[in-house]
This record gives structure tokens, sequence and C-alpha cells, in this order.
């Protein structure tokens, strides 16, 4: 397992690629409203090869779709926007094997006698256009990123709950760097630190997204957060008998990468738990803005 920008940088740059992406990404719940029913979500914003074009009619000076554009997207960044749920919701859906759940908040309503006056049972949203061998190909590589020693999560790995998942550096200033320079940065010119995955690996019981404003490193800022979330939710909120859940086993060799996990085409065909819904810094009825997503940076802690 090995963080390299430069592998995505040549995907990018292949004809027609950013159209791909948007296509996958947009299946996938991206540069939408996940359907909470809230007020005010956010859709985020995934560009197209056509939306650049016509940034360029709308103003001669705009350099139009560039290949550039598309590099950039390949990591998450340039005009790319999407927002924690989203994030959360997705890596649910590539954790459950391809099903896009919606979001929710209430399970039920009770009477002050505890009778259940209205269920909510989960609902899918769709199924995504990704094979489930293509899925197996994402499971093993979020598992890496944590659990191989190379991984860029794999110093803050929680050593009692196996965890998947993606750490991201998002660069918020041209030139920016993660603020451990001399003199250090400007807190505004620091970059935001992302974690987002699932847990267990083997047995996805939730998912998560972590996002640490001007933080620095995802790996050394938000992965931490996170274990310390998954920590906590097996401690205090996962029924006892349930906290010791199976753990993947790694097969070396196996053509997978050197000690990466194989994992299964299908994770479960019972419905998962639905996404946690990030706490919100902002006040009720405020609308969360869509934030930076992608990895600037070849992370290396």
């Amino acid at each position: 397992m090995q963080s390299c920008n430069v592998y995505f940088y040549d995907l990018g740059s292949r004809p027609g690629m950013l159209d791909r992406l948007t296509r996958f990404a947009t299946d996938m719940g991206l540069g939408a409203p996940t359907g909470l029913g809230l007020n005010g979500e956010e859709s985020g914003f995934i560009p197209t090869e056509e939306w650049y074009r016509e940034q360029k009619r709308q103003d001669p000076k705009n350099e139009g779709f560039q290949v550039g554009h598309a590099l950039n997207a390949a990591i998450g960044q340039g005009s790319t926007r999407v927002t924690l749920l989203q994030m959360a919701t997705m890596y649910a859906a590539i954790a459950n094997g391809g099903k896009l759940w919606l979001p929710q908040i209430v399970e039920r309503v009770e009477s002050p006698d505890g009778k259940v006056v209205e269920e909510f049972p989960p609902r899918v949203r769709r199924d995504l256009a990704v094979s489930a061998e293509s899925l197996a190909i994402i499971r093993s590589g979020l598992y890496g990123v944590v659990n191989d020693s190379k991984g860029t999560a794999y110093k803050a790995r929680s050593h009692h709950i196996e965890v998947a998942g993606k750490t991201g550096t998002a660069q918020v200033y041209r030139g920016g760097r993660v603020g451990k320079d001399d003199p250090p940065l400007p807190y505004e010119r620091v970059d935001h630190a992302w974690f987002v995955g699932y847990a267990p690996a083997a047995k996805p019981r939730i998912s998560f997204a972590v996002f640490v404003e001007h933080g620095g490193h995802g790996g050394a800022v938000a992965a931490p957060v996170a274990m310390e979330i998954v920590d906590n939710y097996f401690d205090s909120v996962v029924p006892p008998e349930d906290r010791s859940p199976p753990r993947l086993a790694r097969h070396p060799g196996n053509g997978l990468g050197r000690g990466e996990a194989r994992l299964p085409s299908t994770i479960s065909e019972s419905p998962p738990d639905p996404p946690l819904v990030p706490s919100s810094p902002h006040p009720p009825g405020k609308s969360q803005p869509a934030l930076p997503s992608g990895s600037a940076h070849k992370e290396n802690n």
C-alpha cells in the first residue's frame, strides 16, 4: 500500500476521464443533497468538461477546460465540493456492497408509555453502478490505508477495531504547506485534514467522515479523531456481546499487494446501520457549506 498522487494524475490525464469521474461521483451521491430532509442541505459540486467550457463562453479570459482540471479532479480537488454527510453515505455504500442508503436521524417515535407510534425503516436510494469486483478492490485499498505499514493512517490505527478508510489533505492556498514549517503558516493557510471510512472492516457497522478545518495532514490529524470515534462507539454504543467483531485475515503474496487483505465481493445482505450524522458547528436552520475534498499531498504520516 503506497500513497501516490502521480498514479491518479496519470489516470486523470486520459481522454474523457473528467466526465467519467463525474459519472461515478454522481452515482455515488456526490453533487446532490443526500435526502436527509433538513432545509438548506448543500448539494456540493462535481465539475464536468462542459461546465469548464461554459465558463470560457461566459468569460473569454477564462481558460476553459484544460487537462489539468481532470488531474485536479482525480485527487478530489479543483472545483470539487462535497459535504461530510455525502462522504459518509458514499463510504457506507462501498462498505455494504453497493447500496446507497438515505441517511436518517429518527428511527421511531414512541409514546410516553413506550409504545411505538411510528417507525421509519431504512430506505435505499439506489444501487451503485459499480461491479462487486471493483468494490472489493476499493475495500482492499481502504483496508490497507489503515492496516498496512505503509498506509497513511497506519500510525493512527485502532488497536481494538479494524478500520478501513482514506486520508486526505485538502489545499486551501496556492503553494500552501501543512503547518509544520518554520516559521509556521497563518491558520487560514494551513491545509484541511480529512479522514473518511467505516468499521469494522470485516463486518461494517458504521461509516464516518472527519474534517478538521486547517488541521494539516489527514493521517496525522483527522485519522486519530476517527479512531477515537470508532473506539468510543464500540465501548459505549455497541452491545457488549458485539464488541469483538471478526478481523480480516492477511494473505501476503496474494497479488493484492504486501500486507493487504483479501476482501469478499460482498459484505452483508442485511441492511447496515444508517451512517452516523456528523454534528454541525452551524446553528439550527443554517445550511452547511460544502467542503473541499481530496488530497493534494503524498502523505507520509
